[in-house]
C-alpha cells in the first residue's frame, strides 16, 4: 500500500459515522448477500455456459424453488473472491477455522438471496447442473472511480470513538467506505465498492432441490 500523500491545505470533509465493522483478511470473501441492490439495473449477462448433463432423473428448477448450491466467484485473473466449496478454499490457503464456516448455501431461484443474474439463471437449471457466467465491471459493481476516494482527519474518527484500521468498513451517511490507508494524522476512505472495476466469473453447481424449509 502506498503512503498517504498529505495535501497541505486540504479541506477536511466532515461526515457522521453510524455503523462500523471490521473486515479481516478472510472476511472480504464473505459477501454472499452483498450487492443484490447494486445489480438491479443490469440488463444483459455475458454467459459462458457449461453443459448441464441432463438425465432422466434430473429435476428442473423453477423460479421460487429453494435450492442448495455451491458457488465460487473469481475475478478475470483467477483470484478467488468467494466460495462455498471447502476443497477450493483449502487449495487457496484458507485457515482451518475459516474452512469450518464454509458450506453450500440455500437460495431461492428468482429470489433476492443472491445477485439478480445468478438468481434468474437458477430458474433455468436442473439439479446436478453446472453453469458459468461472466459479468463485466459495468454489469457488476461499476468501473473504479478515483473521485470517490477522500482523505479525512484521523481525529474525526477518534472523536466518534472509532479506532481506524486499514481494511475497516464504515457506514457514512448511508454509504459504505473502506479505509484503504492510514497514518498518524489522516485516513483514506474509498467509497467504491470493493469489487468495482473487476470482471467477475461466477461458477454455480446445483446440489439439491429442497422440498420444504425442513430440508434446509
Amino acid at each position: 500500500m502506498k503512503k498517504i500523500w498529505l495535501i497541505i491545505g486540504f479541506i477536511t470533509v466532515i461526515v457522521s459515522f453510524s455503523v462500523v465493522f471490521h473486515l479481516t483478511s478472510n472476511q472480504h470473501r464473505d459477501f454472499q448477500n452483498t450487492g443484490t441492490d447494486d445489480l438491479k439495473k443490469q440488463q444483459k449477462i455475458t454467459e459462458k455456459i457449461t453443459p448441464e448433463n441432463k438425465t432422466e432423473d434430473s429435476k428442473e428448477i423453477k423460479c421460487g424453488d429453494r435450492v442448495l448450491i455451491d458457488l465460487t466467484l473469481i475475478d478475470s485473473d483467477g483470484n478467488l473472491i468467494f466460495t462455498t466449496n471447502r476443497n477450493i478454499a483449502a487449495k487457496d490457503g484458507f485457515d482451518t477455522e475459516h474452512l469450518k464456516k464454509i458450506h453450500p448455501i440455500v437460495v431461492t431461484a428468482g429470489g433476492k438471496d443472491v445477485i439478480k443474474p445468478l438468481s434468474d439463471l437458477l430458474c433455468h437449471m436442473v439439479v446436478g447442473g453446472r453453469r458459468k457466467f461472466v459479468l463485466s465491471p459495468a454489469q457488476a459493481y461499476g468501473e473504479y472511480n478515483p473521485s470517490l476516494v477522500q482523505i479525512v482527519n484521523r481525529s474525526l474518527l477518534e472523536e466518534k470513538g472509532i479506532s481506524p484500521d486499514r481494511g475497516q468498513i464504515l457506514s457514512i451517511n448511508g454509504a459504505k467506505a473502506t479505509i484503504t490507508d492510514i497514518n498518524q494524522t489522516h485516513v483514506v476512505l474509498d467509497f467504491n465498492h470493493p469489487l468495482a472495476g473487476r470482471t467477475l466469473v461466477y461458477n454455480i453447481h446445483v446440489l439439491k432441490k429442497l422440498s420444504s424449509h425442513h430440508d434446509e
